[in-house]
């Protein structure tokens, strides 16, 4: 019987093909993923979780949040000023637009609401969305967020905000 011999890697001495360890220096000669198989463990469930949420966020990507425009940067109305509008994805993947409305009167607004026009990528009106508060306060700012059920939604515009 033909034995396959190799060279040690750390005394270059003949040592038999299958062996792990160089009888003469005691070298080890396993690859490192086998001296390290607690790092190599862990390295292998980091790149397998990094593939899936790469996997995942790319599948959300294809999802696009829609663009938002509006007339103006701050609408305001009856003291009603609409700041920070913008589009994004919810808990469990829904999508809303968000922002705040500001109340800069002295009095109490019993009911708060602000509309939203969505439309798809042509401009067409696809549907529109709203949300509301009760006892928005004089100075308060409400932050509100309104649920685009609409799938074909890619855009929309703030219609109104209105109060008593």
């Amino acid at each position: 019987m033909i034995s396959l011999k190799k060279k040690c890697k750390h005394c270059q001495s003949q040592i038999d093909a299958d062996a792990s360890r160089c009888p003469k220096c005691h070298g080890d000669l396993r690859s490192w993923f086998k001296r390290h198989p607690i790092i190599t463990g862990l390295l292998a469930l980091f790149f397998i979780g990094s593939f899936i949420s790469g996997v995942s966020q790319s599948s959300k990507d294809q999802k696009t949040a829609p663009e938002g425009t509006q007339e103006s940067t701050n609408p305001q109305k009856n003291g009603l000023e609409v700041k920070d509008i913008r589009a994004d994805y919810g808990e469990f993947n829904n999508r809303f637009i968000y922002g705040s409305v500001v109340n800069h009167n002295d009095k109490q607004y019993s009911y708060v609401q602000v509309e939203f026009n969505l439309y798809d990528n042509d401009w067409n009106q696809v549907g529109s969305t709203i949300d509301n508060i009760n006892n928005l306060e004089p100075g308060g700012t409400w932050k509100f967020e309104a649920i685009i059920a609409e799938p074909t939604a890619k855009n929309y515009k703030l219609k109104d905000v209105s109060g008593w």
